[in-house]
């Protein structure tokens, strides 16, 4: 189905309340039992407790070979693509990682909503609800926006309605818009705001970063080690040319040869002539 849930965990103890909430989760909300539970090697697994409760509900572990991670592929390749859907909106917007969960959730609402391939072009969603996702209400995450504060926040009359903010998706549980204050570094919810998906606060001029970093510039090369590099050659050559002559024994290869169009004769000046 590859529909996808997310508990964002605070230490590896918390994983056994999570799955006794998810098992709960399958079964009033979509009639489901878990059958099988198939996990790695992590300690968050691998202890008494937890498979005493998968003992308990009747549910069959399977713990895939260390370092062999094939045989947990699916989950593994959602894990990568998840993560490289964060960190593509996370670098965009120039934000730090004390923040990721936002960027985490907020990719996981987007694969369910996005149509895949193995599921004949439906969306997740749409594979486990039958019926088609709304997507009206995206915006662009981590874009700024003008949110209206209401008056039991303001700190007094005189304040102003709106503020800048920092749009971090969808609240679990709420139907409103999550944002992160400029202000007080609090997290503020909200139902109206108006949208600037070109400014980013993060980033530099407020636009969006199109590339990443990568640190200093790279060494000048000497492809040529025995010949002293010329300074004033900008692709540092020296006096030898980066590629061989027509006098080598190993002469550059040529382009194909195309085949000559022969002239045709002009009707029209012919006719007029």
């Amino acid at each position: 189905m590859s529909h996808t849930w997310s508990f964002n965990l605070k230490k590896k103890s918390d994983m056994i309340d999570h799955a006794w909430q998810f098992i709960a989760y399958a079964k009033n909300q979509h009639n489901a039992l878990i059958s099988t539970w198939r996990f790695d090697g992590g300690t968050e697994f691998l202890n008494d407790a937890f498979k005493n409760m998968l003992h308990d509900n009747g549910i069959l572990s399977e713990t895939s070979v260390p370092y062999m991670h094939q045989q947990n592929g699916h989950a593994e390749c959602l894990n990568r693509t998840i993560m490289d859907k964060v960190q593509s909106m996370r670098f965009h917007a120039c934000l730090t990682d004390t923040i990721w969960e936002f960027s985490w959730d907020h990719a996981i609402h987007l694969y369910n909503r996005t149509s895949i391939s193995h599921l004949k072009w439906q969306t997740p969603f749409e594979a486990l609800r039958n019926e088609k996702p709304d997507v009206s209400y995206l915006r662009i995450f981590s874009c700024g926006a003008y949110v209206f504060l209401p008056e039991d926040v303001r700190a007094n009359k005189l304040s102003p309605k709106f503020e800048t903010m920092i749009y971090l998706g969808q609240p679990a549980g709420y139907k409103g818009y999550c944002f992160y204050c400029i202000t007080n570094g609090q997290i503020f919810i909200g139902t109206t705001a108006v949208f600037d998906k070109t400014y980013f606060s993060r980033c530099p001029d407020g636009k969006q970063q199109l590339f990443t970093e990568l640190g200093d510039k790279l060494p000048t090369e000497n492809r040529y080690p025995d010949d002293p590099i010329d300074q004033s050659d900008d692709n540092n050559f020296g006096n030898q040319l980066p590629f061989p002559t027509e006098n080598d024994d190993h002469p550059p290869s040529s382009p194909p040869s195309q085949p000559e169009v022969p002239d045709v004769p002009d009707l029209d000046s012919e006719h007029s002539s």
